[in-house]
């Protein structure tokens, strides 16, 4: 019962910060690019906010739900578990891509969004681009992980 749980609370929070990010690269961020420079400063300051709010604890969770669905609730017991069997090697590739992924939202993603509300109006266009493109970055990361996810599951 408690696995069951640990892994849907794991889909959960993944899906929601994936689904966030491909809304933020696909929706958010060309609308934001198409707003007035004025709109922009004050969108850009309450995205932030709000994603800092949202988005930094639900990408912890899955990550801490994926590590505990692998070991406590999973296969992973030991190190030799990790290194000694496709499940574990894929898990622990993905483990560090999530971890990867979410540095980089934090130390790129975050701080290119948060500066869109604090540059001056006639830089903020090429601001909002550096951002979508950092945003991109972590849709690589994602690929990863859930290419992992597909091996883990077939044990390739």
């Amino acid at each position: 019962m408690g696995s069951a749980i640990v892994q849907g609370l794991h889909m959960f929070f993944a899906i929601f910060w994936f689904g966030g990010t491909l809304f933020a690269n696909f929706v958010v961020g060309p609308a934001a690019a198409r707003s007035l420079p004025a709109s922009q400063a004050d969108f850009g300051a309450q995205i932030g906010i709000q994603a800092d709010r949202v988005i930094r604890p639900v990408a912890t969770l899955a990550i801490i739900l994926g590590f505990l669905r692998g070991t406590v609730w999973g296969p992973i017991h030991s190190a030799g578990d990790v290194f000694n069997s496709s499940y574990g090697r894929w898990w622990f590739i993905a483990l560090l891509l999530a971890i990867a992924t979410f540095s980089w939202a934090e130390l790129r993603t975050a701080p290119a969004a948060r500066a869109i509300a604090t540059v001056p109006d006639a830089e903020r266009p090429a601001q909002i681009q550096r951002t979508i493109r950092d945003a991109m970055v972590e849709l690589v990361g994602f690929a990863g992980i859930l290419s992992m996810m597909v091996l883990m599951r077939f044990g390739i």
